[in-house]
């Protein structure tokens, strides 16, 4: 649930406050509250990352359970983000496919290769976390938390890791294509396309990846005489 609203925060704010100081007369609207939606994602990973823990045998299948989480949709979102701006060019957002195919590692910042997206800053800093967290702790007890279950609320949060890697570019070429339509119109296009395109990727690339990969090693830890232990 409050990946959702991270991610519908972080949304509006690039596709106002950033969209208008980039595009715009560089007058940003007052919806600054939307850069600390970030910081929550942060936060969310720390409670995420300790139930994930507390289920974990070994760091292989921690290593499992994360990559497939974060992986395979992130690199249908590079893709898929490099040929949209690349085929309606955004000024000073543009790289080349080399550069696009080291994003694919993740670590383009640290490389100090320009980023597909910049929003993709985040997801090395969450390499490192999960890295010191597997260090740090072998097992940590679950705690089930009574979050609301509000049906689109829980659908923004199952989409939330998608929307936060398409949501940016992706929504500024939509918003630069209506620049003769009002504001509101510019972002309630933006935000429809960006949902349908996470809510694609989640459902066909995201969960069927999650559910293939984590199978598969399933299957070969049972070969081997050592159970799995699934994630989140």
């Amino acid at each position: 649930m409050l990946r959702g609203i991270a991610a519908v925060m972080v949304m509006i704010f690039h596709h106002t406050v950033i969209f208008q100081s980039m595009f715009g007369d560089g007058r940003a609207p007052g919806l600054q509250f939307g850069v600390f939606a970030v910081h929550l994602f942060f936060m969310i990973s720390g409670f995420v990352i300790f139930m994930t823990l507390a289920r974990t045998r070994s760091a292989l299948d921690f290593a499992v359970s994360r990559g497939s989480r974060l992986f395979p949709v992130f690199w249908v979102a590079v893709l898929l983000t490099q040929t949209v701006v690349w085929c309606a060019p955004l000024p000073g957002l543009t790289v080349s496919w080399r550069d696009a195919m080291w994003n694919l590692t993740m670590l383009a910042q640290p490389l100090r290769v320009p980023m597909v997206d910049v929003v993709y800053w985040s997801l090395v800093i969450e390499l490192a976390f999960y890295a010191l967290m597997l260090a740090l702790f072998h097992a940590l007890a679950r705690q089930r938390l009574g979050w609301s279950n509000a049906r689109p609320l829980v659908f923004l949060g199952t989409i939330s890791y998608s929307l936060y890697l398409v949501h940016q570019n992706i929504g500024y070429v939509v918003m630069c294509a209506l620049t003769t339509f009002p504001r509101p119109v510019q972002l309630a296009a933006a935000a429809a396309t960006v949902m349908l395109a996470a809510t694609l990727l989640t459902f066909l690339v995201e969960q069927p990846a999650l559910r293939l990969i984590r199978k598969f090693y399933r299957r070969h830890r049972l070969e081997n005489g050592s159970p799995a232990v699934e994630s989140t």
